[in-house]
């Protein structure tokens, strides 16, 4: 199973700004969640949102990149942490549905700008 350390921009953006303010010791930090999530995850969390009637199809990995493929990422974000850090991350779930709702609004704001035109 692959799994990654998806974040969304939002939360990357709190960091950000939270180390322009606060000015911690100098250096590299990693922003991510520090906990990995599968990509299954992320496609039933939009099938979810948007209410799609939607079946998965996985595909094998292709044979020239199987070997070296990143299959597991997750943040340590332990630095971050031990920096002062304590803001939260969304999860998946909570991601995608910010998005999908973003998206929504952006759609209707363009149709009502547009005479409900595309």
């Amino acid at each position: 199973m692959q799994l990654r350390d998806f974040i969304h921009v939002g939360d990357c953006i709190a960091v950000m700004t939270w180390l322009m303010t606060e000015r911690p010791a100098s250096g590299l930090y990693n922003i991510g969640t520090g906990r990995a999530e599968a990509f299954l995850a992320v496609a039933n969390a939009v099938i979810a949102q948007t209410n799609a009637e939607a079946q998965l199809r996985f595909i094998d990995m292709p044979g020239e990149i199987r070997d070296r493929y990143q299959y597991f990422t997750e943040a340590d974000i332990s630095k971050l942490r031990g920096a002062g850090y304590n803001g939260s991350f969304r999860t998946v779930a909570a991601g995608v549905a910010d998005y999908v709702s973003a998206l929504s609004a952006a759609g209707a704001d363009h149709n009502r700008s547009h005479g409900g035109k595309p």
